[in-house]
């Protein structure tokens, strides 16, 4: 129960300084580069470790 409150307090804060510190399409912006740098590390896992036939 403690550790739930510590959490909310903390998602509170962190939610808060964003509002604060940057403007919104900075925000989009930074979500969709992280996106995509997920995206970009999967595909190059999935294929690093796919299974080819030799031809």
């Amino acid at each position: 129960m403690f550790y739930s409150l510590i959490g909310k307090v903390t998602v509170k804060l962190i939610v808060s300084f964003v509002r604060n510190k940057f403007v919104m399409r900075t925000a989009l912006l930074t979500g969709a580069g992280v996106v995509a740098g997920v995206t970009v590390v999967g595909v190059a896992g999935y294929l690093a470790t796919r299974d080819v036939p030799e031809g």
